[in-house]
């Protein structure tokens, strides 16, 4: 049925049985798309063996495909301070994870779980991926931050001499 299979928790992947026989049968049946054809989707939730039996209606071989699935996926946000026009505006990661052997990419070209960058004034689609470097897992998020002008202050003062008492 192949070599050993490694996939991420909520991942799936394409078993595929080859031979001369026509009859599949796979088992256990949980998680798969189907159990009696010869490439069902996998999509497991716990490491598992799969164990394929093919037939050609008189003799018949078994063979077994292992896939290891990986549970510490990463679960991706962020999130921003300071979002007034020419501020810089901090970004602080979060993975979700007990791990600290991660990779963060972030849209505006940093990685690094904190990171920083000087957006323009309105609306700021970021992205941000985290990668489990333990084994490659991988989660991502998209997110806007709206960046705010700064207020406008204006004043009106009436001409005055000096050492008047001038009214705002």
């Amino acid at each position: 049925a192949g070599l050993n299979l490694e996939i991420c928790e909520g991942e799936s992947v394409q078993l595929q049985a080859t031979g001369n026989g026509l009859l599949y049968s796979w088992s256990p049946p949980n998680a798969l798309s189907s159990y009696i054809i010869d490439d069902p989707l996998a999509n497991p939730i716990t490491s598992r063996f799969y164990y394929v039996n093919h037939s050609d209606g008189v003799c018949s071989a078994i063979d077994s495909v292992y896939i290891n699935v990986h549970n510490d996926v990463p679960n991706a946000s962020f999130t921003a301070f300071n979002f007034c026009d020419g501020d810089v505006t901090y970004f602080e990661a979060n993975s979700g994870l007990n791990s600290s052997n991660n990779a963060y990419t972030w849209s505006f070209g940093q990685d690094g779980y904190l990171a920083n960058s000087i957006l323009n004034v309105g609306d700021n689609n970021i992205s941000l991926i985290i990668e489990n470097l333990n084994n490659s897992c991988k989660d991502s998020i998209e997110s806007n931050v709206e960046i705010f002008a700064n207020p406008e202050i204006d004043f009106i003062l009436e001409d005055v001499c000096l050492n008047d008492t001038a009214i705002f």
